[in-house]
């Protein structure tokens, strides 16, 4: 519960407090790149093209017109493709 949760904080000195929160941290980043993987895998075998990053397949994704270029986060990935940095980035 979080008042348990809370209450054990407080039983903790400063160092095993930022201890298990670098330890949380480092969970969420293994969860974070295991889910961002899937997606990738998942987006290959669907779209059978190879995906390096989960940017890669958004960009793919805009570029292509399979997800509307009206929401806010299209938005910022066609700005990146406007600026021609990715297309750039891709000739080299």
């Amino acid at each position: 519960s979080p008042c348990l949760s809370v209450c054990l904080s407080l039983s903790l000195s400063p160092a095993q407090v930022e201890a298990k929160e670098a330890g949380k941290s480092k969970q969420d980043e293994v969860l974070m790149s295991a889910a961002i993987s899937l997606i990738c895998e998942w987006a290959q075998r669907v779209l059978m093209r190879q995906f390096d990053t989960v940017v890669d397949l958004a960009r793919f994704l805009v570029k292509e017109h399979l997800i509307s270029p009206r929401t806010k986060n299209a938005a910022v990935v066609m700005k990146e493709l406007m600026n021609g940095e990715w297309y750039h980035h891709r000739l080299l």
